[in-house]
């Protein structure tokens, strides 16, 4: 053993100063790591407690054809297709319909919506649609159109619910939909269509269909 020391400390003079320097500290790092600690080093991941060197280039995802999963309580809350960008929020881990960029699922209301000027509008092929327990779509506004939809050729507002189609609160329109086909399409099992507004209830205009169409079982 004393060999050994006598031969570990010869060799050590004959190292120079900086090499002795920079060997004490490759040691040190490595009894750190040993122990379970972390080294101190540049911040390039997301902390949990906030980031403050972000930048206009920092970017939070995937950099290849992976799905981006955002998680609570270890479920999938919301999902975006790598393929797509198309966002799901309560699909778990199933991709949105090919055809909606935005899909939501669950909860007492499919969609809802409050704005000081419209509380849901919707433009397409479908203006808005919706699928819920309670309200397939209800919408809000304090001083216009509840729920608004323009379609070109299919339908302005639908919604299909097992208690309420289409429910419509406004101070102008409770549910206004200008479509060539439906202004207005709900099925439902209990209420096609409810609308409530200063002006009007329900209003729905159509080129060559239906202004406002409503189906319920009872």
């Amino acid at each position: 053993m004393k060999k050994i020391l006598t031969e570990r400390n010869n060799a050590t003079k004959k190292l120079p100063a900086k090499s002795i320097k920079q060997t004490s500290l490759l040691i040190a790092f490595f009894t750190v790591t040993g122990l379970g600690l972390q080294a101190v080093t540049a911040q390039t991941t997301w902390s949990l407690s906030g980031n403050n060197n972000t930048t206009t280039a920092s970017k939070l995802g995937t950099t290849k054809a992976m799905p981006l999963r955002l998680i609570t309580k270890n479920t999938t809350r919301i999902y975006i297709d790598p393929a797509t960008g198309n966002v799901s929020i309560g699909t778990g881990d199933t991709a949105a319909n090919s055809n909606y960029r935005l899909q939501v699922n669950g909860g007492v209301y499919g969609v809802y919506s409050n704005g000081s000027s419209y509380g849901l509008y919707g433009n397409g092929s479908t203006g808005v649609y919706g699928n819920g327990i309670t309200y397939g779509v209800s919408g809000y506004s304090l001083n216009n159109i509840g729920s608004f939809g323009f379609s070109n050729y299919g339908y302005g507002v639908e919604g299909i619910s097992g208690n309420t189609g289409i429910y419509g609160d406004g101070e102008s329109y409770g549910v206004y939909a200008v479509s060539s086909q439906y202004g207005v399409y709900a099925n439902s099992n209990s209420t096609g269509v409810y609308g409530q507004g200063v002006g009007y209830g329900i209003y729905g205009y159509s080129n060559s269909g239906y202004g406002v169409s409503g189906w319920s079982d009872k």
